[in-house]
Parts: C-alpha cells; structure tokens; sequence
C-alpha cells in the first residue's frame, strides 16, 4: 500500500493501475472458482446454507445474478476452463470488459483487441445483436453488388465502409501518399512505410479498433486492427470464418479504389463538359426558334379568326392577269372600264377602295371586314370572362349581325 501512495510521475500511475485491474480480474476468477466449488461439492454442508446463492446472498449480499456471472467468468476465462488462474491472454481486459464478453462467441472475443473500452465492446455486441435479427434466408435473398464479383472480402468490406464514411474518406483522400514508386529499394521501402501509416491512420488512428461494415448477401464482417505490426483479421459475423491480410494489402486495395474513384470522375467531368458544350452550341438555334414560336403565338392570340388576303380589285391584280388583259384589249375585245382605268380624271389623293377575299372567293369592302372581325374577338373576350354582361354581349352581337348582313348582300 505505501508504494500507491508515493506515486508521483504517470509511469508510475499507468503501471499500479494496470496491475490493480489485473488483480481484479483474477480476484473475480478466484471467486467464481470458489462459488463453482461450493455448487458442485458437499463443502456447504456445515455452514447451514442450503445452496450456494443462499450463501452468497447472506455472507456478502450478492444476489443470485452475479453470483451466476462470477461463476461464468471462471468458466470462461479461467485457465483449463475450471481453475483459479486467468488465462493469460485475458490478463488486462478487467472484470467489467469479461462481463461484457461472456456473451460473445470464442471467435469474437479472440479477435477484439485487448485495449478496447467498455464501451467499445457494447457497440460491438450492438452490431452482432442487429446481424442476428436478420434470417439467413433474408441474407441469400439479398441482391449482390454486380462490381464485386472477384473481389477479396476485404476488398468489398473496404468499398462498403469507405461509402458509409464518407466524409472521413474525403478528408483522409487529402492526405493519401502517391501511387507512383520511387526509384531504390530503401526509398520504396520507405513509401511502403508512409502508405501503412496512413491506413492506420484512416481506420485506426490510436492503433487499435474494431470496425463494422456489412455485404449484401454476405452479411457483417468485423475488421480488428491490433496495432501497426499485427495482422490484420476480418471476422463474418454470421459464420465466425476469419481471414487475415497484411496492412501492405490494405494499403494496396485502398490505393486501388482512389484511383478508380479518381477515373469515374474524371470520366463525369468530361460528360459534364460534353453536356455543356452542346447546350451551348443549341443555344442560339434554341432562342431563335423561342423567338419565332413566340411570334405565331403573339399572332394566334391577336386573332382567332385568320387574317384573309387583302387585295385591291385592280392594284394588286396579279401581274399575268394584267398581261392578259392587256393581250385582250389589243385583239380588241370589249370590256367594262373603271374609273381607276382613268388615272389623270382622279382627284388628288384618291385611293382605291381595299378588298377583303373570302373563303368562298367573294370579296368584301376590307373597312367593315375589320370592323366585324374587332366585334367577334371582343365578343370571345367577354364570354370568356367568369361574369360576363349580357346586355353588352348582345349589343355587340346584333351590330355584328347587321355588318355580316350587309356585308353578305356586297358578296
């Protein structure tokens, strides 16, 4: 005890903490060995306790659940299975972190690194305990991702994580050593030794970590890193199989995805580019052919009745006809003049009276051709309206009636 107290330095600290915990955890597989020997023999028999939770509960208080969990501790962890010694492989770990574990398989405890929190640990069971709620039926029904065909399963676990992380592979692309060796063996040695720091740093940044990621149709797979020289191990969850790799394979697989995210968007740059490229050369074809709808559209609008051919009966008399009559007049034939046929008789500022041709080939004075057109267009402007006034309506239809009348009898 005098040697806790003269602690100054956090050496010192680090080394009386971690042999406290190691005592603990061995205190608690002592117990558990000792709680088992009372279940399993005659050696209660005296102490006038009926079993051993009786005991337990009247000479310490502990109740019948830990006095189950010291018990599975030893069984667990205890060396041959039922003895007072820790395994050596669980010294460290502490008696809250063997709790959390018993209810992991032996292959899932084997691969968590011994450094792992607590709490760590409760996320991990998490994930395991989400796997399980999935059937294995739902896992074969799953649609396999066609691109991984081929491709290790650390490969695929990689691509999974990297897209459910986004945002920490981005920063971490920033700093990603180039793929490009260099020349010499100590120096490519040496790019080999940045290339596993920075994997490191991207899945482990404090050397150790368990990370989770799931295949389709494969199911969750646990990638351990125990640290920068240790192998590391890629656990299914479903199945308990394992697979090791090297960081330098890990190093490799992640420098092969950058790159074929660096080729993917590249390639959609260049479509981008293209896109731009025609939108701007379709651009002026495009305004103008706006323009020139714009311009039918404004004229449709302006009229639902289509504007007929206004002529003058004899200025624009279509020049054949003009030969011909000309022709007709030098065989001598007879015809009826106008007045227009007298030019120098006119009085000044005389102009011929403007035709309207109808649909029927009839012509009609162009003045009250308008003058009717102008009342239909309002008469559909005013029927159109949600509260239209009869009386104006009718007025304006029977001036249009006595234009149309007298504009038949000039027909």
């Amino acid at each position: 005890m005098e040697e806790l107290i003269n602690i100054c330095t956090y050496k010192e600290f680090k080394v009386a903490t971690d042999r406290e915990v190691l005592n603990q955890a061995e205190g608690f597989v002592r117990l558990g060995y000792l709680l088992r020997k009372a279940r399993d023999t005659e050696i209660l028999r005296d102490s006038g306790y009926p079993t051993v939770v009786a005991f337990a509960e009247g000479e310490y208080g502990l109740t019948e659940t830990y006095v189950s969990r010291y018990i599975a501790i030893n069984k667990r962890y205890s060396k041959d299975g039922y003895s007072p010694y820790l395994q050596e492989r669980f010294q460290g770990y502490g008696m809250a972190k063997l709790a959390e574990m018993l209810t992991l398989s032996d292959e899932v405890v084997e691969a968590l690194p011994p450094e792992l929190s607590k709490t760590e640990i409760q996320e991990v069971k998490r994930e395991i305990r989400k796997e399980q709620e999935i059937t294995d039926l739902e896992v074969m029904l799953e649609e396999k991702e066609g691109e991984n065909e081929g491709k290790s399963s650390l490969e695929k676990w990689l691509l999974v994580y990297i897209q459910e992380n986004k945002e920490e592979w981005s920063r971490a692309k920033k700093s990603m050593p180039g793929s490009k060796g260099k020349e010499g063996e100590e120096e490519k040695e040496g790019e080999e030794e940045v290339k596993i720091n920075w994997v490191m740093d991207f899945l482990a940044p404090t050397g150790i970590a368990a990370k989770m990621a799931r295949i389709k149709g494969e199911g969750k797979f646990m990638l351990t890193i125990k640290g920068k020289y240790s192998p590391l191990e890629l656990l299914n969850l479903r199945t308990n199989e394992k697979e090791t790799y090297t960081l330098k394979e890990c190093a490799e697989l992640i420098e092969s995805i950058r790159m074929q995210e660096g080729e993917e968007e590249k390639q959609k740059r260049e479509q981008e580019g293209q896109k731009e490229s025609q939108k701007e050369n379709l651009a002026p074809v495009q305004e103008t052919d706006e323009r020139e709808q714009g311009a039918q559209a404004g004229e449709r609008s302006e009229s639902s009745v289509p504007d007929p051919v206004i002529t003058d009966k004899k200025a624009k008399e279509p020049q054949s006809e003009k030969r011909q009559t000309i022709a007709e007049e030098e065989k001598g034939e007879e015809r009826q003049m106008e007045v227009e046929d007298y030019p120098e008789l006119l009085p000044e500022g005389y102009t011929p009276t403007a035709y309207i041709k109808c649909h029927d080939g009839s012509e009609v004075e162009e003045k009250e051709w308008r003058e009717a057109k102008a009342l239909i267009d309002k008469l559909y402007e005013d029927t159109a309206m949600e509260n239209w006034n009869l009386e104006e309506v009718y007025r304006k239809a029977t001036k249009l009636v006595i234009i149309l009348e007298k504009l038949h009898k000039e027909s």
